[in-house]
This record gives C-alpha cells, sequence and structure tokens, in this order.
C-alpha cells in the first residue's frame, strides 16, 4: 500500500471537512436576502453661488449641506436665489432643483416602493435615462404618480392658492386629489390647484420654455480678461473683499454719457 497516496487522501477529505463546516457557517449567519435593496436619494450636484440647506428630521436649524450628502425619509432641502441642487435616485433616475425651492423626502409608501418626493415650492425636472423610472410627487394641490423619463413640475402661489403645475415631455403622469383624477402623457400639461380638481391645458407647452431654467449655468468673468488700463485694474483691486469702503473714496464719478471710470462700476456693484 503506498502509505504517502494514502495518506494525501485523508488530508484532502479533512479539509474538505473543514471548508464544508466553514461556508455552513457563514450561510448561518448571514442574514436572510429580501431581494430589493433599499433606495438611496444622493446630493449629486449643486450649482451657483448661493448656498443649499437640509434640514434633518426632528430639527429646528438649517445647516449647509455639500455633494454626496445622502437624504433619507423626512429630510427638508432648499436652494438660495441662484442655486440649484442635483439630486441622484438609486435607480439613476435624475432631479434637478431650480432657485429657491424646497422639497421634502418622504417614506415609502409601501414595503419595496421608492422613497416619495415633496414638492413644498419651486420647481423640479425629472429625467431618467433608461427605461421609464417611478416616483411619487406630492404637493399641496395633488398627487402624481410618475412613469416615465422626463417630466417639469412646479409650485407656486397664485391669488393666496397654492398652484401645481405639471408638464410632460416623455412618459406618462396620474394626477390624483380629493376633486378629480387625470393622466397626463407625452406634451401634455396640466395645472392642479389646491382643492380643485387637475385641468389639463389645450394648448400644451414648448419643451424648452419649460427647461430652459435646468440648462442655465451663471456667467463667470474673470477681470483679467478686461482690457482695463492700469489705474482701472487698481481700482477694482480696491473693491475686492474687505477694500469697498476704499474703492468708494477713490476718483471722482464719471459725467453722463461717458463711460464709467472702474471706481464709479464698483460704487455701483457695491451698492
Amino acid at each position: 500500500m503506498n502509505l504517502s497516496a494514502h495518506h494525501g487522501r485523508r488530508w484532502g477529505q479533512a479539509l474538505m471537512i473543514v471548508f464544508s463546516a466553514f461556508f455552513l457557517t457563514c450561510a448561518h449567519a448571514q442574514p436572510a436576502s429580501t431581494g430589493t435593496k433599499a433606495a438611496e436619494i444622493r446630493i449629486a450636484g449643486i450649482i451657483g453661488r448661493t448656498e443649499v440647506e437640509l434640514l434633518l428630521p426632528g430639527a429646528t436649524a438649517w445647516i449647509l449641506t455639500q455633494t454626496n450628502q445622502v437624504l433619507g425619509p423626512r429630510y427638508r432641502l432648499r436652494t438660495g436665489a441662484d442655486s440649484r441642487v442635483i439630486l441622484r435616485w438609486s435607480d439613476h433616475s435624475v432631479v434637478t432643483f431650480g432657485a429657491l425651492t424646497e422639497i421634502e423626502i418622504l417614506p415609502p409608501p409601501t414595503t419595496g416602493a421608492g422613497p416619495g418626493l415633496h414638492l413644498i415650492k419651486g420647481i423640479l425636472s425629472f429625467f431618467h435615462r433608461e427605461e421609464p423610472g417611478r416616483i411619487r410627487v406630492f404637493s399641496r394641490g395633488t398627487v402624481a404618480g410618475v412613469e416615465g423619463t422626463e417630466f417639469v413640475a412646479s409650485a407656486e402661489v397664485v391669488n393666496a392658492i397654492p398652484r401645481t403645475t405639471f408638464s410632460v415631455i416623455d412618459g406618462r403622469v396620474a394626477l390624483t386629489n380629493e376633486a378629480g383624477a387625470l393622466t397626463l402623457t407625452n406634451g401634455q400639461q396640466a395645472v392642479v390647484d389646491a382643492g380643485q380638481a387637475p385641468i389639463l391645458q389645450p394648448a400644451g407647452f414648448i419643451a424648452n420654455n419649460v427647461l430652459q431654467w435646468c440648462f442655465y449655468y451663471p456667467a463667470v468673468l474673470d477681470l483679467r480678461d478686461l482690457p482695463l488700463t492700469p489705474a482701472e485694474r487698481a481700482a477694482l483691486d480696491d473693491c475686492g473683499p474687505g477694500r469697498v469702503a476704499r474703492g468708494r473714496s477713490i476718483g471722482p464719478p464719471s459725467t453722463p454719457g461717458q463711460r464709467p471710470a472702474a471706481t464709479d462700476r464698483c460704487r455701483q456693484t457695491a451698492g
């Protein structure tokens, strides 16, 4: 009998037993998978010169937020007068919010469903690159069940009455409230006043008009690119942070019809 081969087989059997026990232990230690992954909402980008703020659940003070912040249920988000924010859902849906917009993330209505979105005021643009995405948008006038790739919603107050406008570029949006229901599809627009049934707008809308805010980027001016004289550059330098008062006191104002001197422009900018 070959003892080496015999011992080799015994070692192989022993290793198989050890590995089998290890994998069985790991399998029992792992929690059972539900087959569904919780939807995640993350700030993908912030655009503009004013702050984007966050109000955490139960808090009373707004705090500054930043890119990659994860938003959970009951988080509230608001943009400033010159800022926009882009949120990305884990299903690759992208929602862009315009200036002076405030929203709240709502918990999923049922197990396995995605979170909802409460548009308190302002404007949003929903975009899903691939197959139609699903999202529920709530406002003070209606609930919108969305199944589509692109739409715009805006919430405002008109004559003291909350109004929400939905414009569907591509997809299907079902509007419902206590007064009625309406389903929108490609190229259709509806207005919903609080307490009133949704009203289809027969004229429709022009997609570029409802989306142009989404593609607007504030202009960036580099003063080094301007054809200024050395004196004008020196005067503009005096308008920098902490030096506005000095800039205001330099040089006489320009006469009517003449190109304003740099110091005058500094006064105009500083107010």
